[in-house]
């Protein structure tokens, strides 16, 4: 499927298995604008596997895959991208884990502020656990300000 115009790209960045991006693409779907996912971010083998999977049964449109946010060259996609989303990882964060935050060895905020930062698309969409409210959230917030975005949290 070509790209028309009026579509709207999405990178998904800690893609896991690419659902995030598949919900935005939804979403913006059914407010009338036509969005698709044209990259993907994701370090881990077993994800990765899984959006090749989907690519392949035509459940997800052919996308390059990029295998480490920490040296992923964001300069091409500047101007590019609409959409940054990022389910960036949340164990450090979770109830369930240490809550270790920022020293948790996975904690991957700086990359993906980075990539936000040299991408610079209009819009951003995070997720991650309710732990990271109360937990390193704030940064977030404060980070994406800066870098000239309104944040809405819910």
């Amino acid at each position: 499927m070509a790209l028309r115009p009026q579509d709207l790209t999405i990178f998904d960045l800690a893609a896991g298995t690419g659902m995030f991006s598949t919900a935005v693409e939804l979403a913006c779907a059914a407010i009338g604008l036509p969005a698709k996912t044209i990259c993907y971010c994701e370090r881990d083998a077993c994800a990765a596997a899984s959006i090749v999977a989907r690519m392949e049964n035509k459940t997800l449109h052919p996308a390059p895959i990029w295998d480490d946010i920490k040296s992923l060259d964001c300069e091409p996609w500047r101007g590019q991208v609409d959409i940054v989303c990022a389910g960036y990882p949340c164990q450090g964060f979770s109830s369930a884990g240490k809550q270790l935050g920022n020293r948790d060895p996975r904690y991957l905020w700086p990359a993906v502020r980075r990539a936000i930062a040299r991408i610079k698309p209009s819009i951003v969409f995070l997720e991650n656990v309710e732990g990271h409210v109360g937990n390193g959230s704030g940064k977030v917030i404060r980070d994406l300000q800066r870098l000239g975005y309104r944040v809405t949290a819910g």
